[in-house]
C-alpha cells in the first residue's frame, strides 16, 4: 500500500517527470521533440489550465451548493393546497384499514389510539 501512496504522490510525479525530461534532453523520446527555448512558454500554458481547472471546480462547487440550497430550502404550503391534503389522506390511511369514502359511523367503529376497534 506504500507504494501506491507514493505514486500518487508529487515526488513520483516530480521524479518521472525529470526521467522524461532527461530522455528529452538526450533526444530518446519517439512522440515528441523537445525544444528548450519553448520551456517558460510550455510553463506558462500549463499554470494557466492549471488555474483555469481550479477556477472552474470551485466555480462549479459555488453553484451547486446555491442550486441544492434553493432545491431543498422549505416551501411554505397553503392550508388549502392539494399537496397538504394528499399528505394528511395519506397519513390517515397508513393509521387505519379503512378507504377514504368509509367513515367510522358506518362501519360502527372508533377510535382508540391510532388504530380503529370493533367494540
Amino acid at each position: 500500500m506504500a507504494d501506491i501512496d507514493y505514486l500518487k504522490g508529487l515526488d513520483a510525479v516530480r521524479e518521472r517527470a525529470h526521467l522524461v525530461l532527461g530522455a528529452a534532453e538526450r533526444n530518446e523520446l519517439t512522440h515528441f521533440d523537445y525544444d528548450p527555448s519553448k520551456m517558460s512558454e510550455v510553463a506558462d500554458f500549463v499554470a494557466g489550465v492549471i488555474t483555469v481547472c481550479l477556477f472552474l471546480q470551485s466555480e462549479l462547487e459555488q453553484r451547486l451548493t446555491q442550486a441544492n440550497a434553493a432545491r431543498f430550502r422549505p416551501r411554505p404550503v397553503r392550508p388549502d393546497s392539494p399537496t397538504r391534503k394528499v399528505a394528511a389522506l395519506r397519513c390517515w390511511r397508513c393509521r387505519s384499514d379503512q378507504q377514504p369514502d368509509q367513515t367510522m359511523e358506518a362501519q360502527g367503529t372508533e377510535r382508540n389510539g391510532d388504530h380503529a376497534s370493533t367494540d
